[in-house]
């Protein structure tokens, strides 16, 4: 916002677009956890029909040993993937490939990179 203008005309935005208020990242946690959208079918949106839309749950992930990628794959659970991973590689520790996805996305990833 800027202070009056120079001719003296009222200022006219609404007070509830004031951010003077807002807290850096409030959101942010809750953005990178992905989010369900519901989307309205086209060709049913007559009869007010939904469709849930797909849930990004999904983890593709490196496993390495060092700089070495040893294993990729996905799951939707790193830690505990990273732990059983472990138990053949000791020293290796996991590496999220991009943001969490659909699991129809990463299992087409997983395959166009041949992990299984």
């Amino acid at each position: 916002m800027s202070p009056a203008n120079d001719r003296g005309e009222k200022d006219e935005m609404r007070p509830e677009y004031d951010l003077r208020g807002g807290v850096r990242g409030k959101y942010y946690k809750q953005y990178m956890e992905g989010t369900n959208v519901v989307l309205l079918d086209g060709r049913k949106r007559d009869r007010g029909a939904i469709s849930m839309g797909k849930s990004r749950d999904t983890y593709k992930y490196h496993f390495k040993v060092g700089n070495k990628i040893v294993h990729g794959g996905i799951t939707n659970d790193l830690e505990r993937r990273e732990q059983e991973h472990q138990q053949q590689w000791p020293k290796g520790h996991i590496v999220q490939v991009g943001k969490r996805t659909t699991e129809e996305a990463a299992r087409k990833w997983e395959e166009e990179k041949a992990f299984t």
